[in-house]
């Protein structure tokens, strides 16, 4: 009797610390402080407008990545490339985001291993204190709870003025964590604990074509992922080990950990949160204004914003692991990673990851802020990927579009 009434009491404290906690919480929280806009908002006076390039790049070094600078003041190996200064808009979160959010504030909680435990719905750390919080931010942000994204654009190599095509269809759909698009916060019968499944078509390059790929990701994030690869050249299903995610995806300059910024767990990373620094970035993207010449690396015609912006250095807990370090410049209104750095095992910078962001519309026309462009840079080679995506958000997919039985039946 004495331990119910322990285990009574117990669950009554934190329920009460709980509801303490969401009840006190602010989010979004606002990105400038003390006067900072009013700072930003006069130095776009002068600035707003303005072409960079090469010859104009010294001028506002201190608001770029050290290697981003590099890449367009080297003109010899890069060639010339320029940018547009916009004024910051603020990026808010949806309905959805906001009340979840706020609702389920205090109950994600860390594990022994650095996972996720406790979470079911929104942002779980919308007051993050370290670089493992927002790293899970980050992992659990809104993503428009279902995606197809359709990307075009080209493998570029930079040495030789080469450029071959690159195309592929991906679509996401978001079982568990969901924001707006009903049932939220997780679809019905999810006996599995799918967190998210995936299935990649890729067209273009042409050794890659009719290959398709499902992947599961899961609630618990201790569970390694599910995945399976139609290979039409062998007619069969194959399933893949965990280790393919380190390999370059079809040519191209990243692999599957690469997608979206990151597309691992969380938990296999150590993150140490550098600071707060503003930058300039490619958050309310105009598709039609990037211009580039063939066989450039590089996209000219971005419209890039100031934002103080979260770095965090990443390293891998596996010292064989892909990368032996990177670096992560995430925005504190939409928990993306907005560039990355990565560096081969000998640590020298390897990869560059640029990604232009823009505002597409979900369910019931809520706004979010998710990638429309990138441009991946292997420093090394002189050679890059540079894409460009056609985002849809909010679609209604069958449920058996994510399962190996639709690759041997749609393999063809």
């Amino acid at each position: 009797m004495k331990r119910k009434k322990m285990i009574w009491m117990l669950a009554l404290v934190l329920l009460i610390f709980h509801q303490a906690e969401a009840g006190d919480i602010e989010y979004p929280k606002q990105t400038w402080q003390n006067g900072a806009l009013e700072a930003v908002r006069a130095w776009e006076q002068k600035w707003a407008g303005e072409k960079i390039d090469s010859a104009r790049v010294d001028d506002i070094k201190e608001l770029l990545p050290e290697s981003l600078y590099h890449l367009m003041k080297d003109r010899d190996t890069w060639g010339d490339s320029w940018f547009v200064i916009a004024p910051y808009r603020q990026i808010a979160p949806t309905n959805g985001e906001r009340q979840l959010t706020i609702s389920h504030a205090g109950e994600a909680r860390l594990g022994t291993s650095d996972e996720l435990c406790l979470w079911t719905a929104g942002i779980p750390f919308p007051e993050p204190k370290n670089g493992l919080e927002i790293a899970h931010n980050f992992k659990r942000r809104n993503n428009g709870d279902s995606i197809e994204n359709s990307t075009a654009g080209f493998i570029v190599d930079g040495k030789l003025n080469y450029d071959m095509q690159y195309r592929s269809v991906n679509r996401y759909l978001f079982w568990a964590g969901r924001f707006d698009m009903p049932p939220v916060p997780e679809l019905p019968g999810n006996t599995g604990n799918i967190w998210r499944t995936s299935l990649s078509c890729p067209t273009e390059p042409p050794e890659n074509r009719n290959v398709k790929t499902i992947e599961v990701q899961y609630k618990d994030e201790m569970k390694p992922y599910d995945s399976w690869t139609w290979l039409p050249a062998a007619r069969r299903v194959q399933r893949r080990t965990s280790s393919a995610r380190e390999d370059s995806s079809g040519g191209s300059d990243f692999c599957e950990y690469d997608s979206m910024g990151w597309d691992g767990p969380v938990q296999i990373n150590t993150y140490r949160l550098i600071g707060q620094k503003d930058f300039l970035w490619a958050r309310h993207t105009d598709t039609a204004k990037l211009q580039r010449m063939p066989g450039s690396c590089l996209w000219s015609g971005a419209q890039r914003e100031r934002l103080s912006t979260y770095i965090i250095e990443v390293k891998n807990k596996n010292p064989n692991f892909l990368y032996s370090k990177q670096v992560w410049y995430i925005d504190p209104e939409t928990w993306q990673i907005l560039y990355a750095e990565r560096y081969d095992r000998s640590g020298r910078l390897w990869r560059i990851l640029d990604q232009f962001f823009f505002i597409g519309r979900g369910y019931g026309g809520a706004e979010l802020g998710q990638y429309t462009a990138i441009q991946s840079i292997d420093i090394e080679k002189v050679h890059a990927t540079i894409l460009k995506s056609d985002m849809k958000f909010g679609l209604d997919y069958p449920l058996t579009l994510f399962n190996k039985d639709y690759l041997q039946k749609n393999g063809y």
